[in-house]
């Protein structure tokens, strides 16, 4: 196991609520009768005991857009890790809620990683 001292990159898992019921999903998200969600103080926590790791600090889920205080949580990240290409985003950017924080992912993620459930090419598949 690498040594978090040697990791490029550490994600804050901000809930496992998503829109997707894949039966493969490796992280069992969507199945979970109640979606688990960070609290806003465990987020904060989470980001200021990473400021001073060189690699990046992603957000992931389930899908982060469905966290209730996302964009909150996307302005906290914004605010501590001022390096915009060290702030990552783990995403299925579902429709809806692309429009609503477009804007947003693009002005506070220097890295987006999205994996589009929609299309026949997607990152992982069974």
């Amino acid at each position: 196991m690498i040594p978090l001292s040697e990791m490029q990159i550490i994600q804050i898992d901000v809930t496992n609520a998503c829109h997707n019921r894949c039966s493969n999903c490796t992280r069992f998200t969507g199945h979970h009768q109640k979606p688990f969600f960070m609290d806003m103080d465990t987020f904060r926590r989470a980001v200021d005991s990473l400021v001073d790791f060189p690699g990046m600090v992603g957000m992931i889920g389930g899908e982060p857009l469905l966290h209730p205080r996302f964009a909150e949580m996307a302005e906290y990240l914004a605010e501590r890790i001022p390096e915009k290409k060290r702030r990552g985003l783990w995403s299925t950017v579902p429709k809806a809620l692309g429009r609503k924080y477009g804007s947003l992912i693009r002005e506070v993620y220097g890295n987006y990683f999205f994996n589009d459930h929609s299309v026949g090419q997607v990152m992982h598949q069974p």
